[in-house]
């Protein structure tokens, strides 16, 4: 082992790798790994000293996962170690599982030190593949074990109020009962369609744009997001297609207007086109709203105007995606859509969240430009769907994988009533149950005249609201 004074001298002075006296042993070492490992090393650099990459697979058969192991030599190994970097080649590897694959190469690095040892930290690396694969598969396979598959006719939907000309793309139930209807029969006209609490007749149009305004945008609406402030007040957000955030205040009336029929009164507060903004949650456990824009997230402050401002902005952060969709999966652990790429990317907020925010892991899935389903089947199993997407997965939380893949080409939608997971179609609509871990697919049929289904959602009271391009419908 050379002194620290040799040390000192090495780190002050530009040398060259020949110049070491440890440089035929490393070149020696690096002819051997080409001779016993040619299609895996490459050479990234040997300039001031040796960087080596060596792709890492699993010895078993038909391996999934693929290994990055980068090696960096320094002027005096094999007497000192070298750094190692080990990750997965197109994901993330966990943290826990990184802690615990760095700790054993750390120790092959001092049970070898003096001798060669690139060769045994490759094999440390392949013996922990291939114990990555054995657990991927026994996940799978204590998953498959479980699962079957059934079918049951449940019989025909009970059609309750149809609403012909609507092209509804979502809805919100009130306090008092009323539908609130997001209408694009014209995309540059959107409106609101408010429905009397016995969800019988249409009894007030809202339209969103002024006249002047028409040529100016071309405006779907995506979400309508309600915030209960108060048992008076509700905030109304619409997030529209034209990157504009709409704002209405809904007060209760305890006498109905003689003027507009109504017993409330709504509200334009503000719009804001500032942001390039794509979704919406609520986050009441952490005092504040979650915008989802195409590049960054923000967390924005509940300020009793409820209207997004710089001020307002209490975190912003971003990973260098592009982001569409944001599905809360349970308090603490978000799930973002990237169509771009096709991944799913997962998002961990602490309880202290302003100090904690760290992103998980990132998988390979097909995402939708158009739509992406998420639903939370039990604390450890996510739904994942959509129209490009032939096939659910199953995605398991505590490793952040895909587990199963369930092959299913008719879908247009899926949605959560209770405890029933509802697949929906033009040929009807199947209910899968995942209690006690097992898939249950139950057709349910449509009614004779609707032939096709682009929106559907649980209104309460045993109400679902289905919806085409032509027609709005709400069945029992």
């Amino acid at each position: 082992m050379e002194n620290d004074d040799t040390i000192l001298k090495v780190k002050n002075t530009k040398y060259t790798l020949k110049e070491s006296p440890y440089y035929e042993d490393q070149n020696n070492e690096i002819e051997l790994l080409k001779n016993i490992i040619p299609d895996k090393l490459t050479i990234e650099s040997d300039d001031p000293n040796y960087v080596l990459e060596i792709n890492v697979t699993s010895s078993l058969e038909n391996p999934e996962k693929e290994y990055i192991l980068k090696v960096f030599l320094n002027y005096f190994y094999p007497e000192k170690s070298p750094r190692f970097q080990i990750y997965e080649k197109n994901d993330f590897l966990q943290e826990y599982r990184k802690k615990e694959i760095t700790a054993r190469m750390n120790k092959v690095l001092e049970e070898n030190l003096g001798g060669p040892t690139i060769y045994q930290l490759y094999e440390c690396a392949v013996e922990f593949a291939d114990e990555e694969e054995e657990r991927r598969a026994k996940i799978i396979e204590e998953y498959n074990h479980q699962l079957k598959c059934q079918s049951v006719s449940l019989g025909q939907v009970k059609l309750y109020k149809d609403f012909e000309g609507y092209n509804v793309t979502d809805i919100v139930v009130l306090q008092n009962n009323y539908l609130i209807l997001a209408c694009c029969e014209d995309i540059y006209n959107p409106c609101l369609r408010i429905i009397d609490e016995k969800y019988e007749k249409e009894i007030y149009e809202l339209e969103l744009l002024e006249k002047s305004e028409h040529a100016k945008y071309q405006c779907k609406i995506n979400k309508l997001v309600l915030y209960n402030k108060s048992s008076t007040e509700d905030y109304l957000y619409i997030v529209g297609s034209d990157k504009i955030i709409y704002l209405y205040k809904i007060n209760y009336l305890k006498k109905t207007n003689k003027k507009t029929g109504l017993n409330i009164t709504i509200e334009q507060i503000t719009h804001n086109s500032g942001y390039n903004f794509f979704d919406l949650i609520i986050l009441n456990e952490y005092n504040c709203f979650l915008f989802l824009c195409k590049d960054e997230i923000i967390f924005w402050n509940q300020n009793d105007k409820f209207i997004i401002t710089t001020d307002s902005i209490v975190k912003q952060i971003n990973n260098n995606e592009k982001y569409q969709e944001i599905f809360q999966f349970n308090k603490n652990l978000f799930v973002l859509t990237n169509p771009k790429n096709k991944k799913l990317i997962f998002l961990k907020i602490k309880d202290n969240f302003l100090n904690d925010i760290k992103w998980g892991k990132k998988i390979n899935i097909c995402c939708s430009k158009e739509k992406n389903y998420m639903v939370k089947i039990d604390e450890n199993n996510l739904l994942f769907w959509n129209i490009n997407l032939k096939t659910i997965a199953i995605i398991y939380i505590p490793t952040q994988e895909i587990v199963t893949l369930y092959e299913i080409n008719y879908l247009h939608s899926i949605i959560q009533l209770n405890s029933s997971i509802f697949l929906c179609s033009n040929k009807g609509i199947d209910e899968i149950d995942f209690k006690n871990s097992m898939l249950n697919i139950y057709e349910l049929k449509l009614p004779k005249d609707f032939k096709s289904l682009n929106f559907i959602k649980p209104l309460g009271k045993g109400y679902l609201g289905l919806a085409n391009s032509e027609k709005f419908m709400l069945c029992k």
